[in-house]
Formats: structure tokens, sequence, C-alpha cells
């Protein structure tokens, strides 16, 4: 009588273990799969970020270049009001000589 009980018992117990079995072989399945999954995720994720960098890069360059054209082109306009005012003084200059050899001249 203790023999079919014990019997039946075995029975239960391998089934029980070849579920755990299937349901640790399965529990791994799932796991490769999202660690794959993750994988190719994070893999996306580096090439974006790759790409950004570059791009930001070149946005940094491309404003460093801007904001020296711009500092070029100030001095540039810079130098050029000085040259014009230099230009208008001397102008000023020649006429106010000028006008005052005319006015040496009628008073010889």
């Amino acid at each position: 009588a203790v023999e079919p009980l014990l019997l039946r018992r075995t029975q239960t117990l391998q089934q029980a273990m070849a579920e755990v079995v299937e349901t640790s072989a399965a529990v791994n399945r799932h796991w490769q799969e999202d660690t794959q999954a993750l994988e190719h995720q994070v893999a996306a994720l580096r090439e974006k970020v790759a790409a950004l960098t570059e791009e930001n890069q070149a946005l940094r360059k491309r404003v460093a270049e801007d904001v020296l054209n711009k500092r070029l082109t100030a001095n540039l306009n810079n130098a050029l009001g000085k040259l014009q005012a230099q230009r208008r003084t001397r102008e000023a200059s020649r006429l106010r000589l000028e006008a005052l050899e005319r006015s040496a001249m009628v008073a010889h």
C-alpha cells in the first residue's frame, strides 16, 4: 500500500520538476530576448548620440565662425568709420588751409 503512494508522489514530484524546468527555460528565453532587445536599443541610442555629438560639434564650429565673422565685420566697419572720419577731418583741414591762404593773399 505504501509503494503505490510513493509511486504517485514520485510521479507528482517529477511532473513538478518538469514544470519548473520548463518554466525556467521559458524565463531564460524571455530574459535573453529582452536582453537582446535592450542591446539593440542601446546600440541605436549610441549611434544617435554619436550623430548628435557630431552635429553639435558642427554647430559649435559654425557658431564660432559666425561670431568671428561678426567680430571681423564689426572691426572692419569700425576701421572704415575711422577712415571716413579722418578723410572728413583732412578735407575740412584742407578747406580751412585754402581759406586761410585766400584770406592771406587778400590781406597782402
